[in-house]
């Protein structure tokens, strides 16, 4: 695989823990090389546990342009991040909190959270989500990548449909 070396991700995440600084919710690492969870599994695109997790570049270096391997790791940084604030993988909706067993999959969901899971994260956070909505948009807005556009155009289109309410 891109001559990566591969690592044991919950091994990684142990060693991180005792550098969680005391101050922080979370604590990502971030890799170029390969992942995998157990020996009977070939690879992992990330891991979380508790308040502490790992991602790979690896997989997402083949075949994408910079802007894209970005994207690609966007999602799987919230998809990780999710799952510290003890979110699990969703059943319901497109959802950046989609299982994946490969990169099809991983690739294909998007990078914001579902109705569900937005309201989980929303009862655990007690964040506005409107205001998180247009920041996200104006994240978006500075990556020209058609990922970001897309997402950007879909927080702008739930931001719509949120104020026509009230």
């Amino acid at each position: 695989m891109n001559g990566c070396r591969q690592y044991h991700a919950g091994e990684i995440i142990e060693r991180l823990k005792s550098r969680l600084p005391r101050d922080a919710f979370c604590l990502v690492g971030i890799t170029m090389e390969d992942l995998y969870p157990r020996d009977t599994w070939n690879f992992v695109y990330g891991l979380a546990r508790s308040n502490t997790g790992v991602f790979s570049f690896c997989r997402y270096l083949e075949g994408a342009d910079r802007e894209e391997v970005i994207f690609r790791s966007v999602k799987v940084m919230t998809h990780e991040i999710a799952h510290m604030f003890g979110l699990k993988h969703c059943i319901y909706y497109q959802c950046a909190l989609n299982g994946s067993m490969h990169a099809g999959e991983a690739f294909s969901r998007p990078a914001h959270l579902c109705p569900v899971c937005l309201l989980k994260l929303h009862r655990c956070l007690g964040f506005n989500i409107v205001e998180r909505y247009q920041l996200l948009a104006d994240i978006c807005d500075k990556v020209p990548a058609e990922g970001f556009v897309r997402e950007r155009d879909w927080y702008r289109t739930r931001i719509q449909a949120i104020t026509a309410r009230s």
